[in-house]
Formats: C-alpha cells, sequence, structure tokens
C-alpha cells in the first residue's frame, strides 16, 4: 500500500512538471522565437477545431519545432529522435512532457494519443534535412494516419535553413520564417496497402506551398 501511495505520487509529480515544461516552451520560448524569426502564419483555418489530427511539417531547422509550438495554442506531442533520450536531463524533459521516442513504441503511443483527441506532430522526412530541400517522406506519417482514422495536416515551414546553414554556429536573426497550414488529407481516401501514395500527397502538398 505504501509502495502504491509513493508511486502514485512520483507519478503525479512527473506529471506537473511536464505541464511546467510545456508551459515554458509554450508561452515563453516558443513566443521569442516566433517574435525573433517568424514573419508569417498562414492557413490556420484548415486546423480542425476539435478532434485529433497529425501536424506533418517538413523538418530543416532545429528551431522548427519550436516555430511549430509558437503556431498552435495547443498542447502537442512530438516525435523526437531516440538519440536525445540518451540525455539524462532530455530524457526526463520529453517524458515528463509528454512527447514520444520516435520507434515502433512510439507509434502506440502516438496512437494513444490520437484515441484521446490530442495532435501528435511527426516530420514525415524522418530527420532534419541537411541541404534545406525537401526530404523522402516516411511511412511513419501514413501509419499512424490510416491506422487511427487521423487527418493529416501538411505544414510547409520555408526560409529556416537559412538560419543556421551547415557550418554556422550560431543562428542568424532574421525575420524571414514563414509557415503555412495545408487543406487536411483525410485518410479514409486511402487503403492501407496505399501508404505511399498518402505519403506521396503529404509530401507534394508541402513541396506546392515551398514553391509558391
Amino acid at each position: 500500500m505504501k509502495d502504491h501511495t509513493i508511486e502514485s505520487a512520483a507519478k503525479h509529480l512527473l506529471s506537473t512538471a511536464g505541464e511546467f515544461y510545456y508551459w515554458i516552451a509554450r508561452n515563453i520560448i516558443s513566443r521569442i522565437v516566433g517574435m525573433i524569426y517568424i514573419a508569417e502564419i498562414s492557413g490556420r483555418e484548415n486546423l480542425p477545431r476539435t478532434g485529433p489530427f497529425i501536424v506533418a511539417p517538413n523538418h530543416i531547422s532545429y528551431l522548427d519545432f519550436m516555430f511549430v509550438i509558437a503556431s498552435i495554442p495547443k498542447k502537442m506531442h512530438f516525435f523526437v529522435k531516440p538519440r536525445y533520450y540518451d540525455s539524462r536531463l532530455w530524457h526526463h524533459v520529453l517524458t515528463a512532457a509528454d512527447q514520444i521516442k520516435a520507434n515502433k513504441i512510439g507509434l502506440q503511443q502516438g496512437a494513444y494519443y490520437l484515441r484521446r483527441g490530442k495532435i501528435v506532430v511527426i516530420y514525415p522526412e524522418g530527420t532534419r534535412s541537411k541541404t534545406g530541400k525537401l526530404g523522402k517522406g516516411m511511412f511513419g506519417v501514413a501509419t499512424i494516419s490510416i491506422d487511427n482514422c487521423a487527418p493529416i495536416i501538411p505544414l510547409a515551414i520555408d526560409d529556416s535553413f537559412k538560419l543556421r546553414p551547415p557550418g554556422q554556429r550560431y543562428p542568424k536573426l532574421s525575420r524571414t520564417v514563414r509557415l503555412h497550414f495545408c487543406k487536411p488529407i483525410d485518410p479514409a481516401s486511402y487503403r492501407r496497402e496505399e501508404k505511399q501514395r498518402l505519403v506521396n500527397d503529404v509530401m507534394e502538398s508541402i513541396q506546392a506551398q515551398l514553391e509558391k
């Protein structure tokens, strides 16, 4: 009984800490980052007002996750590279803040949040672009979307690569980043064996917006 009480108290403290960490990221850090770097956010009318959905941004900068947080006022659950969990500090912060390790178990965790009407963020390329160009889409975003009947909102992030290109130690201070939320993609229009077509449509939607 005593052990159960201690365990419950520990979980409560971890949850409280996680909410605090996300509050700081959302209300302090991301707002500062947004004021410094974001020139425009458009397409917010494409975000569902209720229910679960998946945000699928292109990934060209270390600051992309802050741009996403700055653009949506609700809590989100990001898929994060497993290597960040190797750090004891980041492991604690990411776990407490209910973020998702990007592996097979992570897909189950992402499904758990979607079933509860939450917002999940997954980079369809699976990693950050080293050239600034849009990379190849991976199956992860299609799998979690089709399996959970959750719409995908492609998000085009433009010009964030220029803030810190390869070889530059610190990011430039330049308010040039533009974000555009594209029209939702309904997974009901795709069969399970059509994951590649769904991924292609997500990437084409982002690319079309980046070319405008």
